[in-house]
């Protein structure tokens, strides 16, 4: 995931953060190294959105191309509860 919560900041992964999952709120740690592309993970490892993928430069490049608070937004199943975080979503679209 790009982003988690530092404190109550949205905040990009780096180097020694760790933060809050946005959508379970559940413990993270930034992924900073050379060989992957920044992010932040749960720890232990676990996914609270049951359809997560793995994310590749050119998607966030993609995601890049919206403002930050349309990307990656949490949203609930109203019957079920069930986690899903929306790639992009603003009021012309949502992509999953």
């Amino acid at each position: 995931m790009k982003y988690a919560w530092v404190g109550s900041e949205r905040t990009e992964a780096r180097p020694g953060l760790k933060g809050a999952c946005p959508g379970c709120g559940k413990a993270t740690f930034a992924k900073s190294g050379r060989a992957v592309i920044w992010h932040w993970a749960h720890h232990p490892v676990r996914h609270c959105a049951p359809w997560w993928q793995g994310e590749a430069e050119c998607h966030r490049t993609w995601k890049n191309h919206f403002a930050p608070e349309e990307q990656e937004v949490v949203h609930r199943g109203p019957a079920t509860g069930e986690i899903h975080i929306a790639d992009i979503k603003n009021e012309k679209r949502s992509c999953y």
